[in-house]
């Protein structure tokens, strides 16, 4: 080999030497080569500015001593572990003398001959990694709580939906007052358990007094005791709750209620009141009844003891109809007795009178007599008579008949059977003509024609759809003169034929009915000299058409 070449190489290889030595100087991780014997060889300028030395410093040094310092080798140090199986470690090592936690690895570097001669030791500062990785576990830890805390307040508000739902429903159903009550309060009480609350009270307030008709307690809230009736002196704030739409404070740091109503509709209506009262300190979650959800809940309890108290209200009613027609008809009867038996009572009186006097003549006249006699026998038996019609017309046999006027016949039902058309979800609606004149009747009977016509109507259009249940009540005159009721509904209506048989006493296609209000609709009518009838309709569904002779006088549309 050449001088030259010789030359050459020996440049290469210094050039190589100082290109290495620059890219080992300028890396920003602290590097180190480190011997067998666990001497610092060479340092770069990172490790040393690390430590706050001179690179040169550091050469010869022991390697646990810089980096660890202590005075023998560590067994957990990546070097102790690369001498002692040859092989490249890494791990992360808190280096207090290079200010941190770092992650070292240490590769093994060995001689021509394959002898291991040490290491190139590598170090990167991991701390601001370690802090965002810890900043990072504590924010999902939170998050992670906060999850959790909103996953079961949804919960609680999905219960209490349903729980809302559930009872609405059920409140719905026609039920008598002792039934809505205890349904009442087993609604308040599982809202109240299910929304965390230490109480929970449905209140009717009438006027100054308030008296709760249902409440939940839980004891653990140690929440103030509350009586059963109180006064607006003594418990103000519940009806300060009636003159707003809904109301929220604190009673002191740690008890929070919620209180709404349900405003009266007039004058000496009882108004309700629903409150909501627990500790914060018993409960992680926010409130889970809102005021919204409150008020809608209270509402719903309100309109069904509304709804009840317009069922027995309307129950009074007709029994109060009843009462009336009963006293009205003693009256008739009454009149009735008073004059038709008057006049036999007096021709008794003066048969009786004259036949005495004729027995007092001498001698006596016995053929006046007898024909006295006579006069008063079959006096005695028209009494009778009157008294057997009477009795039968108090029985039910012949009715007392007047002016009825067929608008307001038809009006007076329709409100009678407001409830019943409500919960059947139907709507009705009415036609009338512009001039219909009454017909002679008895009312009670022909308000009995037109209730049994419009509840049949009800159940026919019970099970169609919502906004499909239509009933058309018409109260019109023909072209003879005739009064014609109809009740139309939107039903599935009857078979083709049917038209007569339904109006056969004990034929029903009702689980509950006796098949017997048609045919008692039917006897009515004719009693009024009508006719009643049933038309299939051909978009679907029935019509019941009812003709009574008019009266003298018309009514005004």
């Amino acid at each position: 080999m050449s001088d030259r070449t010789t030359q050459s190489e020996s440049v290469a290889s210094r050039l190589d030497e100082i290109f290495w030595r620059g890219l080992f100087d300028i890396h920003l991780d602290p590097l180190a080569f480190i011997g067998a014997d666990f001497r610092i060889i060479r340092a770069n300028l990172a490790l040393a500015s690390a430590l706050d030395c001179a690179a040169e410093e550091l050469s010869g040094r022991f390697c646990f001593e810089v980096f660890h310092e202590d005075t023998c080798a560590v067994e957990s140090c990546p070097h102790t572990q690369l001498l002692a199986d040859g092989c490249a470690h890494a791990c992360e090592i808190q280096l207090d003398r290079l200010g941190g936690c770092y992650w070292v690895s240490v590769t093994p570097v060995f001689d021509d001959s394959g002898l291991l001669v040490g290491c190139l030791h590598i170090a990167r500062n991991v701390t601001a990694y370690k802090t965002l990785e810890t900043e990072l576990r504590a924010a999902r830890d939170e998050v992670e709580v906060r999850a959790e805390a909103r996953a079961r307040e949804l919960k609680e508000h999905l219960q209490f939906e349903q729980l809302l739902v559930s009872l609405a429903l059920n409140l719905g159903r026609s039920l008598s007052y002792a039934e809505l009550i205890a349904l009442i309060r087993s609604g308040v009480s599982d809202i109240g358990a299910t929304g965390g609350f230490g109480r929970c009270a449905f209140w009717a307030v009438k006027g100054d007094c308030a008296q709760v008709m249902a409440r939940y307690e839980d004891p653990s809230h140690l929440l103030p005791p509350q009586a059963c009736d109180v006064t607006r002196e003594t418990e103000g704030w519940l009806f300060e709750a009636l003159n707003g739409s809904g109301m929220s404070e604190s009673a002191d740091d740690d008890v929070e209620r919620c209180a709404v109503s349900m405003f009266p509709l007039w004058a000496g209506d009882t108004a309700y009141a629903l409150v909501a009262e627990r500790r914060r300190s018993h409960s992680s979650t926010r409130m889970a009844l809102s005021v919204e959800r409150l008020r809608l809940l209270c509402h719903v309890m309100g309109d069904a003891l509304r709804r009840q108290a317009g069922v027995l209200e309307a129950q009074q009613l007709r029994e109060e109809l009843a009462r009336l027609d009963q006293v009205a008809r003693l009256g008739h009867l009454s009149a009735a007795l008073a004059h038709e038996l008057n006049q036999p009572l007096a021709a008794t009186l003066c048969n009786a009178q004259a036949a005495t006097r004729l027995l007092n003549q001498n001698p006596p006249d016995v053929v006046e007599v007898r024909s006295a006699l006579e006069d008063i026998v079959s006096s005695a038996r028209r009494a009778g008579d009157v008294m057997r019609q009477t009795r039968a017309l108090f029985k039910g046999g012949e009715r007392v008949t007047q002016p009825v006027d067929p608008q307001a016949l038809a009006s007076g039902v329709l409100k009678l059977l407001r409830d019943d058309i409500a919960l059947a979800g139907a709507e009705v609606v009415r036609k009338t003509g512009s001039q219909v004149h009454s017909v002679l009747g008895d009312i009670v009977q022909l308000q009995q024609v037109l209730i049994n016509l419009i509840r049949n109507a009800l159940d026919a259009v019970r099970s169609m759809p919502a906004g499909q249940r239509v009933i058309t009540v018409s109260v019109e005159e023909n072209a003879s003169g005739s009064v014609v009721l109809s009740v139309k509904d939107t039903g599935k209506g009857i078979a083709a034929g049917e038209e007569e048989s339904i109006f056969i006493p004990f034929r029903t296609d009702k689980p509950d009915g006796l098949g017997m209000g048609l045919p008692i609709c039917r006897q009515i009518v004719k009693h009024h000299g009508g006719t009643i009838r049933a038309q299939r309709v051909p978009e679907g569904g029935t019509c019941l058409v009812v003709t009574l002779p008019a009266g003298l006088h018309a009514s005004q549309n």
